[in-house]
């Protein structure tokens, strides 16, 4: 969400005087002060909403009063909370709810959950990694570290800055919000190929001739797999290096999601798996059981960070996966003062 909500404020930000939510503060404290900070001088704000209960988001849109809204997709977040996937669609349908007949909303057409939120009688933008808001998108390029780029409407073509697949959606989202708002696509391509991304969502950094993308922000079942399976495409690298933690709030699904990681790791062109924490074992089992991939487990941070520290070369690449709260953000200052 926040990486989409800051595209989607950059590409505004061409013809809007802005408030937009700064950071994560999304929830039932975080949107209040953020709209504590609108004053007359505003023309537009772009505001996240998260949640973890049946009924946050209903919550979230009274007091925000929200005229349009975007859902960027439905996936196993907070199931520790929701219990199922299909209460994750009810209480992310609480926006589309909320806008009625004369909101504007933004849907993901690739999202089977996302389309069933919407009925005929509601004004609908579509956006698709193939189309948006009527116009065709494609994708054009790719560059050695999976940076994608696109072409909107067979005449823009867009180099985007941040590695995976899921930026194009990410950037389709932003890109209909634009559009729908009279921004040319002229300005739309100059706020999407300046957007640097965010700290902890598939940010780059180089230590010593080795390369760490840190993703480590938050991590669920889907962004697990588009990180890991970034990372696998990179052609340059000299070895392709996975430390994953564990993915929090799943729930009783915690168990299968972590299994699957070990698959996806296992299945794709992943040399070595350095794992951290208690759910984690069962993606150490999995990957011991049916994979040739040099697979590690820790439980202790520090004996994680030295053991990487001493089998990083130059010219790997590491990605760094896990929840926010298992803090895999910390391994960054040891690999720098390591080498």
């Amino acid at each position: 969400k926040t990486t989409t909500k800051n595209m989607i404020a950059t590409i505004l930000a061409k013809r809007y005087f802005l408030l937009k939510t700064e950071g994560n503060l999304n929830n039932q404290l975080g949107l209040p002060l953020t709209l504590l900070h609108l004053d007359e001088s505003h023309t537009a704000a772009v505001l996240e909403m998260g949640a973890s209960h049946a009924g946050d988001i209903a919550y979230l849109c009274e007091i925000a009063e929200p005229t349009e809204g975007l859902i960027t997709n439905v996936g196993h977040a907070h199931l520790e909370y929701f219990k199922s996937i299909e209460n994750v669609q009810k209480v992310k349908g609480e926006l589309f709810s909320y806008l009625g007949d004369a909101g504007t909303r933004y849907v993901n057409s690739d999202d089977s959950r996302v389309m069933a939120l919407v009925t005929n009688a509601v004004r609908c933008v579509n956006f698709s990694e193939t189309s948006v808001a009527g116009m065709s998108l494609e994708i054009s390029g790719k560059d050695e570290w999976g940076c994608f780029s696109i072409l909107l409407d067979n005449k823009t073509d867009i180099q985007l800055k941040v590695s995976g697949s899921i930026m194009v959606q990410n950037a389709a989202a932003a890109i209909a919000v634009g559009l729908t708002h009279q921004i040319s696509q002229d300005d739309i391509k100059s706020a999407l190929e300046n957007y640097p991304g965010e700290k902890g969502r598939m940010q780059r950094i180089d230590i010593h001739g080795f390369h760490v993308i840190h993703d480590a922000y938050n991590a669920n079942p889907e962004s697990s797999r588009q990180s890991i399976t970034t990372v696998a495409k990179l052609s340059f690298p000299k070895r392709r290096i996975v430390v994953f933690a564990d993915m929090l709030e799943l729930g009783e699904s915690s168990s299968a999601e972590h299994a699957e990681i070990g698959k996806i790791i296992a299945d794709n062109a992943i040399n070595a798996a350095f794992l951290y924490g208690p759910e984690t074992v069962v993606t150490a089992n999995f990957l011991r059981k049916n994979a040739s991939v040099f697979t590690q487990h820790f439980n202790d941070k520090n004996a994680l960070g030295d053991a990487l520290a001493h089998f990083l070369m130059p010219g790997d690449v590491v990605l760094l996966k896990g929840s926010r709260s298992m803090g895999l953000e910390t391994l960054i200052p040891v690999l720098e003062g390591h080498f």
